[in-house]
């Protein structure tokens, strides 16, 4: 997910010539960003996962409270 969110943020961005530019580096940033997604992702800066954890105990909480009276 972290990857397909990168692929699109760098969608407008131009392959310049710093890295030779053209099909090859079109082709290579996908593999790139997803890398790049991976590596954020396993380094858990986004806070992603401890909001579906709190959004999930949360809601849980209310269903175990509304069976229990």
């Amino acid at each position: 997910m972290v990857g397909q969110m990168l692929e699109s943020m760098f969608a407008g961005i131009e392959t310049g010539s710093a890295f030779g530019g053209g099909q090859g580096e079109r082709t290579w940033r996908s593999f790139m960003l997803q890398e790049y997604g991976k590596a954020i992702a396993e380094a858990g800066t986004l806070g992603i996962g401890r909001m579906v954890e709190a959004d999930v105990a949360r809601l849980y909480g209310q269903t175990s409270e509304g069976t229990k009276g």
